[in-house]
């Protein structure tokens, strides 16, 4: 009895996943939300049911969304809902800290995504890489098409209105080879700061549901007290003295190493530094108006200086949160 209820549960939610992957497709606006929350129905499913019911369930979504959809999509998400939802699932039902729980399904959404881009490579034959090319050249051949237009205009305009828009025209050329230049320099940082938003996302979704379900899990502490455990502070300075010594020797590209790991850096002490200010904020402001400061701050440019202050905290623990040694 107990096995027919868990595989029924497990068709409603391959169910629930299909309706996020088709949904994200077709539907404009709330298919960003579907995309971005598509683990979610294995997620809750993996703490549920079985591991082997879970991965049928996403093989099942896979095949019947790329029969509604297309390979390429059902494929891709299937995956990503799969490597993402399981290993976060699971993570949650053994009452993991958040910060493990989150940090394992970043590791499944790495693999996922990475497995994600070389499937769309073997299906469309074209590389990720390619494809930015592509989207850049569009860009360029469109500015092409308005330099033609000012020149067809000539009679109209002077000579030195062409020159200024020739010149705008070119100045906006060079940024966008700086900016594919640096795009493509920072993928690796991109795939994993989108797994890390994938499975925070997914996870953060979650506990709200089972706690409404009453399925027991570990709940979420005060975001006041949030902090990495120190040796995170460690290993980014070790890796920082890696890629120093491994572009010294010229192993690897010391530039496109040390922008990854810069843009890495920001993200991740960001959320340390946010949970800083939260925690002195609170003490005299309310919580609304405490996150209006703290996003007014992060978008007026402040948000190095927000991740400095996060590392110094992990260094030095600026909130006196560490019991005093005797």
């Amino acid at each position: 009895m107990k096995t027919t209820r868990q595989i029924t549960e497990a068709g409603l939610f391959a169910g629930i996943l299909v309706i996020f992957i088709v949904g994200s497709f077709y539907i404009p606006l709330i298919g960003s939300a579907l995309y971005l929350l598509a683990p979610l129905p294995l997620v809750l499913l993996s703490i549920r049911n079985t591991k082997v019911n879970v991965v049928v369930a996403g093989i099942v979504a896979m095949i019947i969304s790329s029969l509604l959809v297309s390979a390429t999509v059902g494929v891709s998400m299937g995956l990503m809902a799969l490597l993402i939802g399981l290993p976060l699932g699971l993570s949650i039902k053994r009452f993991d800290t958040p910060l493990k729980a989150i940090g394992i399904g970043v590791l499944g959404g790495v693999i996922a995504l990475l497995v994600t881009l070389g499937v769309l490579t073997l299906i469309m034959g074209v590389s990720f890489e390619d494809t930015l090319d592509q989207m850049f050249e569009t860009s360029k051949s469109m500015q092409t098409e308005m330099d033609k237009m000012v020149e067809s205009y000539a009679k109209v305009l002077s000579t030195e209105q062409q020159a200024q828009i020739k010149a705008n025209l070119e100045d906006q050329a060079k940024i966008m080879d700086n900016m594919l230049t640096v795009v493509k320099l920072i993928i690796p940082a991109g795939l994993i700061l989108m797994a890390c938003m994938l499975s925070a996302l997914n996870y953060f979704a979650a506990i709200p549901i089972l706690r409404r379900l009453k399925i027991a899990h570990r709940p979420l502490g005060d975001f006041r007290y949030f902090t990495y455990p120190k040796h995170l502070a460690y290993g980014s300075a070790a890796m920082l003295l890696g890629a120093y010594l491994l572009g010294t020797y010229e192993v690897v590209d010391f530039g496109a190493v040390m922008l990854n790991f810069i843009y890495l850096f920001m993200i991740l002490f960001y959320v340390q530094g946010l949970a800083v200010g939260y925690f002195f904020f609170r003490k005299s402001l309310s919580k609304g108006v405490t996150i209006a400061i703290l996003t007014v701050l992060s978008l007026f440019g402040l948000m190095a200086y927000i991740s400095l202050i996060g590392f110094m905290d992990v260094m030095i623990d600026v909130r006196r949160l560490q019991p005093k040694k005797r």
